[in-house]
C-alpha cells in the first residue's frame, strides 16, 4: 500500500503531529525518514534514525514514511506502479533548475525503475499569479534556456510572474513522466497552508512549513483511491 498525504496548519509546523497521525492511522512501525533541506539538487536514500542534508528521499523499503517540508515550494512524490519504489522531492526554482528532478528519477532508475511507470503527485505550492520575480531572476532563466521563457508573464516594469509548477511538469514530460496528478492548490492563495511569500508580505513569522508525506506499507494486493479532504484539503492515494 502507498499512500501520500498533505498537511497545512492543521499541524501546525509540529513534527510530532506527524509522528502521531502515522501511529493512529497505519497500524504497523511505519518508520519516518526526513531530511535537512538545503535547496540543493542531493537525493538521499532514505535510512530510517539518520538525518542527512540534501532535497530527495527515495526507497525501495517497505513500511516507512518520506517526508519533505515547504512553505511555498513545490513537493513532488513520486511512486513507481510496477515496483512500489518511492521518492519525495522538495523543488523550489534553485532546485528545479539544479536538476534535483532529474537526479530523483536517475536514482529510482538504479533502484530499478522505468520512468515510464512512474507516477508523480504535485503537492501545494505557490501559483504564478502570486510568484512575482525581478529582471535579474528572469534574465538568468532565460540565459539557461531561451526556452523557459514561456514559464514567465510580464506583470509590470522589470518584473514577472514565474509558473514553477509548468516549469516542473515540463521537467518531469521530458523524463518520460506523463502520468501526474496536480493536487492544484497555491499555498499563498490558500489559507489552509503555510505561505513564506504571503508572511513576508503582511510582516509574519516565515519559519512554519506544509508537510508532505509519502508512505509505503506492506500489503499484498492491490488497490487504487483518491481522497481529498475538503475542510482541510489533504489530500491521500491509496495503492495497495
Amino acid at each position: 500500500m502507498i499512500n501520500y498525504h498533505f498537511f497545512g496548519k492543521e499541524f501546525n509546523s509540529n513534527l510530532s503531529k506527524v509522528e502521531d497521525f502515522l501511529k493512529e492511522n497505519y497500524q504497523s512501525n511505519i518508520k519516518l525518514c526526513y531530511l535537512k533541506q538545503i535547496h540543493s539538487n542531493i537525493v538521499i536514500e532514505a535510512t530510517p534514525n539518520q538525518i542527512f542534508e540534501g532535497d530527495a528521499l527515495i526507497s525501495n523499503q517497505k513500511n516507512i514514511a518520506l517526508l519533505i517540508v515547504t512553505a511555498d515550494c513545490a513537493p513532488i512524490l513520486i511512486y513507481d506502479k510496477t515496483n512500489n519504489n518511492i521518492a519525495a522531492i522538495h523543488a523550489g526554482w534553485r532546485g528545479a533548475k539544479a536538476k534535483i528532478i532529474d537526479n530523483s528519477i536517475k536514482n529510482l532508475i538504479k533502484l530499478g525503475s522505468n520512468p515510464c511507470n512512474l507516477k508523480a503527485i504535485i503537492g501545494p505550492m505557490i501559483g504564478q499569479k502570486n510568484y512575482e520575480i525581478d529582471q535579474n531572476f528572469y534574465q538568468d532563466f532565460l540565459t539557461e534556456d531561451k526556452n523557459n521563457q514561456k514559464f514567465f508573464q510580464k506583470n509590470r516594469e522589470n518584473h514577472y510572474l514565474f509558473d514553477l509548477k509548468s516549469y516542473i511538469k515540463s521537467q518531469l514530460n521530458f523524463l518520460k513522466i506523463t502520468d501526474i496528478i496536480d493536487v492544484n492548490i497555491d499555498t499563498f492563495a490558500n489559507n489552509n497552508f503555510y505561505s513564506y511569500r504571503r508572511a513576508s508580505q503582511n510582516n509574519q513569522p516565515q519559519k512554519m512549513r506544509n508537510f508532505s508525506l509519502m508512505v509505503r506499507k506492506n500489503y499484498k494486493h492491490l488497490k487504487q483511491e483518491l481522497t481529498v479532504s475538503k475542510d482541510k484539503a489533504a489530500t491521500s492515494l491509496d495503492k495497495d
